[in-house]
């Protein structure tokens, strides 16, 4: 074989960089081990979806999901990278993508800003009205808007989107910035006549390309008080 080789792991994701878990078994530091005994070059990918994890620790935002998910352990290494590497591609030359392209879930509040609320001439409502966007409707931040067959009636919505870095549940006020990993801008593209068509949401809200948002995930320390941002 030529040099070098190459061993590829296909798992899930892991807890920590270094420490992949076969399913049904502990976690153990396969890749580390191949390397040292037998010269291999460890490339993790991902069971579900085929992408690319990791090549020992230096690829790991090639799956956003993984980079947040090991963001603990990993962001003072990715921080001195951005510091003091060089880019190896110029922004004008990619083409990008969703930051993170498979969210588990797209939940967002409804009547939200005082002004968006006057210009449809309601009054505000006692209790947030929540709704989904399905999954289909992620889109690249500058990639094209599909205006569907079935309506004329497109409309956006400028938003602020804010991606959660952690499993939670009853999370109180105070602490809810804790679980925010970061922030990006987002169009909440609303088909009108579909959305009102019933009282809930989410079929007019999450047609296929419904829901652009990036350009890249801004951390919480970069970002300062997000209440404070125009939109």
């Amino acid at each position: 074989h030529p040099t070098p080789r190459l061993a590829v792991f296909v798992h899930g994701l892991a807890e920590t960089e270094g420490s992949w878990q076969r399913r049904g078994s502990e976690s153990e530091p396969y890749g580390p081990r191949l390397q040292a005994e037998f010269g291999y070059t460890p490339v993790y990918v991902r069971y579900n979806t085929g992408r690319h994890v990791s090549d020992n620790g230096h690829d790991l935002a090639g799956l956003l999901d993984g980079l947040i998910a090991a963001w603990p352990q990993v962001e003072s290494r990715r921080r001195d990278i951005a510091k003091t590497a060089a880019p190896d591609l110029k922004l004008t030359g990619v083409h990008l993508l969703p930051p993170v392209p498979n969210p588990s879930k797209v939940l967002a509040i409804g009547q939200n800003y005082a002004d968006h609320i006057a210009e449809m001439g309601r009054p505000a409502p006692k209790n947030q009205v929540w709704f989904a966007k399905l999954g289909h409707a992620v889109n690249g931040p500058y990639d094209g808007i599909e205006k569907p067959k079935a309506s004329d009636a497109i409309d956006y919505e400028a938003e602020l989107v804010f991606i959660i870095g952690k499993r939670c549940r009853h999370v109180s006020k105070t602490d809810a910035p804790s679980v925010i990993f970061g922030y990006c801008a987002g169009n909440d593209v609303s088909v009108r006549d579909w959305q009102t068509a019933t009282p809930q949401f989410t079929i007019g809200k999450s047609f296929d390309t419904h829901a652009p948002f990036g350009p890249w995930i801004v951390t919480p320390d970069e970002l300062g008080d997000p209440h404070t941002l125009g939109i």
